[in-house]
């Protein structure tokens, strides 16, 4: 225990405390610029400069592009660029009973065609597909048409012999 005492009261004396601290700092700041992604993405060059595109456009029309799949209830896009490539992760809630593999094609083949068809993106990199959960029912049932509650029909020989019962 003394041994251990007196190397722990060597250690944070001297210059070994500011190493460490300044190590840990430097740590956290290359950390932080790995993950920060930038707020626009360079679609393609032209002759005068290059175009940059919004992530939020970007999502916008990755929505569109998978809103009309009956099969998909929800789906939330992940926009990362590494390397100059940009990288789609699309997290979705299919309706119970589809087909993944035929559902996750057609996502990934809408994606990148609209990617680069309406932004002229050259540098496409991969289009992940997560599914994350199912819902019951297709996304055309959340519509309610009728707001008045139905009656619910008893049949008349369980009323009758409630009847008796009671």
């Amino acid at each position: 225990m003394e041994a251990y005492q007196h190397t722990l009261n060597y250690l944070m004396s001297g210059p070994y405390p500011w190493i460490g601290g300044a190590v840990l700092l430097l740590l956290i700041v290359m950390w932080v610029r790995a993950r920060h992604q930038p707020s626009t993405i360079v679609a393609f060059d032209n002759p005068d400069g290059p175009v940059n595109v919004s992530r939020s456009a970007i999502n916008e029309l990755v929505q569109s592009a998978t809103d009309d799949i009956g099969e998909v209830a929800k789906c939330v896009a992940r926009i990362q660029t590494r390397g100059g490539r940009l990288n789609v992760e699309l997290r979705i809630k299919m309706v119970a009973g589809s087909n993944l593999s035929e559902v996750s094609i057609i996502l990934q083949n809408r994606v990148k065609s609209s990617l680069r068809n309406s932004l002229g993106i050259e540098k496409m990199g991969s289009i992940k597909v997560r599914l994350t959960g199912f819902i019951g029912q297709n996304k055309a049932s959340y519509v309610v048409t009728d707001p008045t509650p139905r009656a619910v029909e008893v049949p008349e020989e369980e009323t009758a012999e409630e009847e008796s019962e009671s």
